[in-house]
């Protein structure tokens, strides 16, 4: 069962409006990581494009 649907079975409804949008927090997400890793995030991950991020990239402030 995927995360989503998980989330939208086990809400109280009382609460429901409170949620967390889970789907718009998905794409934030994804468009933040494109942006910053481009060559990772055009759906084919290979070892040459895993291996050319380097650590202090992923580290380094947005």
């Amino acid at each position: 069962m995927k995360f989503k649907e998980f989330l939208q079975d086990h809400q109280i409804p009382e609460w429901a409006a409170s949620y967390v949008d889970y789907k718009g927090i998905k794409n934030h997400v994804k468009c933040v990581a494109q942006y910053l890793f481009p060559t990772l995030t055009d759906g084919t991950f290979d070892e040459k494009k895993i291996k050319a991020v380097e650590a202090p990239a992923l580290l380094s402030p947005l």
